[in-house]
């Protein structure tokens, strides 16, 4: 061979340099995709990647990038401050990641996943003014609902029964109803704690500085600790 050839390189056709595309090789981001597709659930490692091999009934696709975001909300050391923080931080081996992705069994994951879905799906059944500001307040719903639920031992084990979890909400006209209930319930608190607040201060109160949004969320915590802790009971235990 000349030794003036060069051998062509075969760039990927999108950006590899951000840090969630730099770890999506991972050992630890593969399994948890072979982990999520035992429970017909496809998880995106990289950006640009299509689900495919899953059949019609599969669940929406999980990016690495929002599970991140839903793990950092319900991490008792991080939450929504972090999570609302540099998607970066998220995937960086020398701050977040670890912590995120390095000791969280998959079965877990996907329970935080259902649990954010369950979330998402109370808000979007407010009214419809009310929608679009209550973003401000979803994760400090999930984190506290999260605790909720793991500082029950009956709870936690009914949460990580992936199937039936995943079906709790879609069927709120039944068993469901109260916790749904409950859940719109703490929006509607959250949102009685943010609408004292206005613009920037409010970002601030609710997210962007830590101890703030730590006393949201104990608040929020406080206030339906038996009343969430009955609903799920009956939705969960039924």
């Amino acid at each position: 061979m000349p030794s003036w050839f060069v051998a062509p390189s075969f760039a990927p056709t999108h950006r590899t340099d951000s840090p969630f595309d730099l770890v999506a090789c991972d050992e630890s981001q593969v399994a948890i995709e072979r982990s999520f597709r035992r429970y017909n659930r496809f998880y995106l490692r990289r950006a640009g990647q299509k689900p495919i091999g899953l059949g019609p009934r599969a669940g929406t696709p999980i990016s690495s990038r929002d599970l991140a975001k839903v793990l950092a909300t319900c991490h008792q050391a991080l939450g929504p401050t972090v999570a609302a923080a540099s998607i970066d931080a998220l995937f960086d081996e020398d701050r977040h990641y670890k912590t995120i992705f390095g000791t969280t069994p998959h079965q877990e994951m996907l329970a935080k996943w259902i649990l954010h879905e369950h979330v998402a799906h109370a808000r979007r059944t407010m009214p419809r003014h009310l929608r679009r500001r209550l973003r401000y307040c979803e994760r400090n719903v999930l984190a506290a609902t999260w605790r909720l639920i793991e500082e029950d031992a009956d709870l936690r084990d009914e949460a990580f029964k992936i199937d039936r979890f995943s079906k709790l909400v879609p069927n709120a006209a039944h068993e469901g109803r109260e916790y749904l209930r409950t859940l719109r319930s703490m929006f509607r608190f959250a949102w009685s704690l943010f609408s004292r607040t206005s613009g920037r201060q409010a970002g601030q109160f609710f997210f962007k500085d830590r101890a703030s949004a730590q006393r949201v969320t104990a608040r929020i915590e406080r206030r339906f600790r038996r009343q969430l802790s009955a609903a799920a009971r009956s939705a969960m235990l039924a």
